[in-house]
């Protein structure tokens, strides 16, 4: 059974559901919409159905999805994906699983998440506390620390 917890916004009912690997996979038709169909390698799709997922739901349509595993003493998210054309305000959609990565954080005793930033959502994550760090790699990542 997943976890939800559900928020009325403007637009409608947004719901945030916490999956694993027990759950189904989201449908690829969702997957495609959030990711974009070049970015959707075997690496991506690994993680999309075997690790913990937060699913952010507008109505009955997927409109947010995020990967995330513990490692050491912070919480891992390398896929965020967003429907950034959906019926739920964005801004929501973001805050929803931010605030889910940060309680996964703090549930598993770590004090750090580390984010790959949603395509069209950074400006939201800087505006969540997120930082974003540059170290001369392809591509970047945004972090933030827990007190």
């Amino acid at each position: 059974m997943a976890l939800s917890t559900a928020t009325t916004t403007k637009n409608g009912l947004l719901k945030l559901t916490v999956a694993g690997p027990e759950h189904e996979p989201l449908p690829a038709e969702d997957v495609t919409r959030m990711f974009g169909a070049s970015a959707l390698g075997t690496a991506r799709l690994e993680r999309l159905a075997r690790w913990s997922r937060l699913i952010a739901i507008c109505g009955a349509t997927p409109v947010g999805v995020a990967t995330y595993q513990g490692a050491g003493g912070e919480v891992r998210a390398p896929d965020f994906g967003l429907d950034v054309s959906g019926a739920c305000d964005i801004d929501a959609v973001v805050s929803a699983i931010v605030h889910g990565l940060e309680v996964a954080c703090l549930a598993a005793g770590a004090r750090r998440v580390v984010v790959m930033p949603p395509k069209g959502g950074e400006h939201l994550l800087v505006r969540a506390g997120f930082v974003a760090i540059h170290e001369g790699c392809a591509g970047s990542w945004m972090e933030k620390t827990l007190t």
